[in-house]
């Protein structure tokens, strides 16, 4: 395979494209290797057992900030949309006497 000419938009692409490979490969090699040492995965899903652990300010937060997470945007209007299993831990939560 040729390279494309030095400063072209074709060379800046492939630079960028080679960049990006090389740190999706380091980032999975590094989630590899904590997965190996048994650390926990970087993110750990919010479950209402978790939640009734919580002091009630602290699980609204993180309610809140999973909230956040999870919102997607409709593709026709942009407007955000929440998740539906977000919402049902919410309404879970919300269900056993605690107030958000």
């Amino acid at each position: 395979m040729s390279l494309p000419v030095r400063g072209s938009s074709k060379w800046w692409n492939l630079m960028f494209k080679t960049a990006m490979d090389r740190a999706k490969e380091q980032i999975d090699y590094a989630i590899d290797v904590l997965k190996q040492d048994g650390y926990p995965p970087l993110t750990v899903p919010l479950t209402l057992a978790r939640l009734r652990k919580m002091v009630p300010e602290e699980a609204v937060r993180e309610l809140q900030t999973e909230l956040r997470r999870t919102m997607k945007k409709d593709e026709m209007t942009g407007a955000p949309v929440p998740d539906n299993a977000t919402i049902q831990l919410i309404r879970d939560y919300m269900a056993q006497g605690r107030t958000a």
